[in-house]
């Protein structure tokens, strides 16, 4: 008898058991030409870790851990997130830690960030205990135009 292994279908709507890592790039598809304040975000829990890469066109609240690059819109590491890979992205708020390089029009580091990687921005913004190691690059030209995020 011989059975056939399956890869996993994984999109922003797939709910992982505790403790389970993905092991595969990551698409999110949304309908969402703007980020708007009130967009639903897609969640990644403290207790995921994707291993490759991810690209959005929305909103991602990342609690967990990304082992890949991210190119995005929007981009909130919490307090406990962690990336280890570059971020490409319209806006990126990080309270939680990047290793590697952020590149993103609206760069918001809050006081709980720890960056070890080089910073490219056209705006940005950092609060008193913030962790950085590595360099800054102001433009004022678009860093990120949100058209050509890969996300094929």
């Amino acid at each position: 008898m011989f059975s056939k292994i399956m890869s996993p279908k994984v999109s922003k709507d797939t709910k992982v058991a505790k403790d389970t890592k993905v092991t595969k790039d990551i698409k999110v598809e949304t309908n969402m030409k703007k980020t708007s304040s009130n967009a639903i975000p897609s969640i990644i829990g403290s207790d995921v870790t994707i291993v490759g890469n991810v690209s959005s066109q929305g909103v991602m609240q990342l609690e967990g851990k990304i082992e890949g690059d991210i190119n995005i819109n929007h981009l909130t590491v919490g307090n406990d997130g962690w990336v280890e890979g570059s971020i490409v992205a319209d806006e990126a708020i990080i309270k939680g830690k990047v290793v590697g390089t952020i590149k993103a029009r609206k760069v918001v580091l809050e006081k709980s960030a720890k960056v070890h990687g080089d910073i490219q921005h056209e705006i940005i913004s950092i609060e008193e205990g913030a962790v950085i190691e590595g360099s800054f690059n102001s433009t004022k030209k678009n860093v990120v135009e949100v058209s050509k995020l890969n996300v094929n």
